[in-house]
C-alpha cells in the first residue's frame, strides 16, 4: 500500500481530531456491540489463563499480544470497508503473528530500560551499605517511597507513557503499511512526535475510559476497551489517509474486473 500519506504526515504535520474519533469510535461500536463485547471476553480470558503459567506466559505473550490486540483494528477496518460483521476477522491479525512477535521483543527490550536502570539505582544502594538478603525488599521499599526514589519512579512512568504514545502505532503499520518491524517503529516514533501533544490527550481518554470501566464492577471494561482501540484506529486511520486510499484501490480492483 501507498506510503506518501504517511511521509508527507511526517514531514508537512497533521491534525489530530480526537472528538471526531471519539464521535465515530461510539458510532461504529453502537452497529455492532456484540462482536466488540465478545472479542472483549475472548480477549480479556486468553490473557488471564496464559497469565498463570509462570515463564511460558511470557512466551505467549510475545506469541499473542500483538496480534490480539490488532484484532480490534482489523475488525473495525473490515466492517468499515466491507461491512463484515464476522467474529473471525478479530483474529486475522494472527496472519501477521511473525513480524508483530518480533516488533512485541523489540519493544519489550526498549520499555525495560527504565526498569533495569531503576534496578541498577536499588542494587547500588544494596552494594554501598552493610545491607543482608532479608534487607533488600526494605531497601527497595526505602528506594520507593523516599523522595528521591519517588521522584524517579515517576520519571519512570512519564517515560513509560510516551514510550507508549510514540510505538503504538508500529503494529498497524506492520499490518497495514506492510512496514518491516524496526522501520515500523522509527516511523511511528516520527509520526507521534510530529504532533505530539495532542496525543497526550488520547492518553486521558484512555485513563477516564479505563477508571469507567474498572467502575462498573469490570464489567465495564468490556466496552470500553474496544473504544480504546477503536478511537486510536480512527486516528492512524485519518492521519495515514487510510481509509481513502482503501477506497482507491478497492475501485481499481472493480474497474479491472
Amino acid at each position: 500500500m501507498n506510503k506518501s500519506d504517511i511521509n508527507q504526515a511526517i514531514q508537512n504535520g497533521y491534525s489530530f481530531k480526537l472528538w471526531t474519533y471519539i464521535s465515530r469510535s461510539l458510532d461504529t461500536f453502537q452497529k455492532i456491540p456484540l462482536l466488540y463485547i465478545g472479542y472483549t471476553f475472548i480477549f480479556l480470558f486468553t490473557h488471564i489463563f496464559s497469565g498463570l503459567v509462570p515463564f511460558v506466559s511470557i512466551l505467549i505473550g510475545i506469541v499473542i499480544s500483538y496480534p490480539l490486540i490488532m484484532g480490534y483494528y482489523l475488525g473495525t477496518n473490515l466492517f468499515l470497508e466491507h461491512k463484515s460483521k464476522e467474529l473471525g476477522n478479530f483474529f486475522k491479525g494472527f496472519d501477521y503473528v511473525g513480524p508483530l512477535a518480533l516488533l512485541y521483543l523489540v519493544t519489550l527490550m526498549i520499555t525495560l530500560v527504565p526498569f533495569i536502570i531503576f534496578g541498577y539505582f536499588v542494587l547500588q544502594r544494596y552494594l554501598s551499605g552493610d545491607y543482608f538478603l532479608e534487607d533488600f525488599m526494605s531497601l527497595i521499599s526505602e528506594a520507593l517511597f523516599s523522595t528521591k526514589g519517588a521522584l524517579i519512579v515517576f520519571s519512570f512512568l512519564l517515560l513509560e507513557m510516551y514510550l507508549y504514545l510514540t510505538t503504538r502505532w508500529a503494529p498497524l503499520l506492520i499490518v497495514f503499511y506492510n512496514y518491516k518491524p524496526l522501520d515500523a517503529l522509527i516511523t511511528s516514533f516520527k509520526m507521534v512526535n510530529k504532533n505530539f501533544f495532542p496525543h497526550l490527550l488520547y492518553i486521558l481518554v484512555i485513563i477516564v475510559l479505563s477508571f469507567i470501566g474498572i467502575a462498573a464492577f469490570i464489567i465495564g471494561l468490556v466496552v470500553t476497551m474496544p473504544l480504546i482501540f477503536i478511537i486510536d484506529y480512527f486516528a492512524f486511520a485519518d492521519v495515514t489517509n487510510l481509509e481513502n486510499r482503501q477506497s482507491e484501490i478497492d475501485e481499481l480492483g472493480r474497474e479491472v474486473s
